[in-house]
């Protein structure tokens, strides 16, 4: 498969250019590195032509020195220009160059290597606007071809899967949605956080209760679902394949899984997620802090256990059915694993399953509720020795207790199972 875009440069600036190579490969471009993809013993000058040919984009990167007269940089982006397919790229503070007066160009002068610097998010804008594939442009139609043409998987794994773990079979997948999970945007407020001195089930690491005050925020309308996560996988950016197994507790492949929340991994494999999403679509996503997260759970309602009220039976939600909140026990069989999402009662926010089916990722540690914290900030950071990150909401497998939406729970950072999934909140 030819390469989306070729990089020229001097190579004076080889090693920003690397830098700059590995962000767009991350973002999803394939890329090729002028000399450093050339076969020995054939012609060079040759290669580079054919290759100029077979690219979609042609970036030159503009230095002190890369087009002065008879450079290598100069005749590639003569024969860019004649193919349209040039992208000017001033990788340094210089004046501007009088073989691109008349052409408007881009820079990364000043990047620092964020992938969320304001010039490098410019730089991918612009390649959008140029028809090429950067994981997620603005026309979901083409994300939708081009992401047909890098599905790693197939539709019945068991069949196409060998010992080596290659895929033997490519199948052409659909998703529901395309690249962004679709979320819900919660405006500037102040709840109550905690659980209630008299909440039944409520423990001591849910006190004491206090008025936080939140930013507006974007919050997913559900967990992060396998197809969601599957687009991902086929980013070629996930460092992991799609399990080949049957999806927990049903007889479903993973492979025909798509509306069932995505479990299995771990709090820094949900932050690298969020991580690659911020990058292929130019906004901030994270993990919610726990004050997100339980606002969007009450649905702003400080006073009520449960989105929707202060009790819950099993047609809100996916929890163990065989235990009621008040005690006692029902002739309801529990589920054996999670199900789709969107199963359950929606809140007042129209947020789905923030309770029960699977535990939520929140991006805190662990530790007593500071009165004094009152801005819904992260706390701590589950990478430090000290601390274990939070899972919320309970799971399929969980009493009803663990479903009210002060409840917290720590969980090791690095582990993921059959009950943890998480979903995403979009920085405003």
């Amino acid at each position: 498969m030819a390469d989306d875009i070729f990089l020229s440069y001097r190579r004076s600036q080889e090693r920003k250019v690397e830098e700059l190579a590995n962000f767009l490969k991350a973002v999803g471009y394939r890329v090729f590195m002028d000399i450093k993809g050339l076969e020995v013993g054939v012609d060079w000058w040759k290669q580079l032509q054919d290759k100029l040919r077979e690219v979609k984009l042609v970036i030159v990167c503009v230095s002190s020195d890369a087009l002065s007269d008879g450079s290598v940089v100069l005749r590639e982006l003569e024969l860019a220009i004649g193919q349209n397919k040039l992208v000017p790229l001033y990788i340094e503070n210089v004046k501007w160059n009088e073989n691109l007066k008349h052409l408007h160009s881009v820079s990364i002068a000043q990047w620092d290597g964020d992938p969320h610097h304001r010039q490098v998010t410019e730089l991918v804008k612009q390649l959008r606007g140029k028809k090429c594939f950067g994981s997620n442009s603005a026309s979901e139609e083409m994300v939708r071809e081009k992401l047909k043409e890098i599905r790693t998987f197939v539709e019945t794994y068991k069949s196409a899967w060998n010992p080596n773990g290659d895929v033997a079979t490519i199948q052409p997948l659909e998703f529901q949605s395309i690249i962004a999970p679709p979320t819900r945007r919660i405006e500037k407020l102040e709840f109550i956080q905690g659980a209630g001195n008299t909440e039944a089930g409520a423990l001591d690491q849910e006190l004491p209760r206090r008025a936080v005050r939140l930013r507006a925020f974007e919050i997913g309308v559900t967990t992060v679902t396998v197809g969601q996560w599957a687009e991902y996988v086929a980013s070629g950016q996930s460092g992991r394949a799609m399990p080949a197994d049957d999806y927990p507790g049903t007889t479903v492949l993973w492979s025909k899984a798509f509306e069932y929340p995505m479990v299995r991994v771990s709090w820094h494999e949900a932050r690298e997620y969020t991580a690659w999403l911020s990058t292929i679509t130019g906004s901030r996503y994270r993990l919610p802090s726990e004050s997100e997260w339980e606002c969007a759970a009450r649905a702003g309602h400080g006073g009520r256990i449960f989105g929707w009220g202060d009790d819950i039976v099993p047609e809100h939600a996916i929890y163990n059915w065989s235990k009621s909140y008040q005690g006692g026990r029902t002739k309801r069989p529990p589920p054996s694993g999670p199900r789709p999402v969107q199963r359950g009662t929606a809140n007042d926010f129209d947020l789905h399953d923030l309770h029960g089916n699977v535990k939520e990722w929140v991006a805190d540690v662990l530790r007593p509720y500071d009165p004094e914290h009152c801005d819904g900030s992260v706390v701590g950071d589950p990478g430090m020795p000290e601390g274990r990150a939070v899972v919320r909401g309970g799971s399929w497998r969980s009493d009803p207790a663990k479903l009210r939406s002060a409840w917290r729970e720590p969980y090791p950072a690095d582990c993921g199972d059959d009950e943890i999934g998480f979903r995403i909140v979009r920085e405003l």
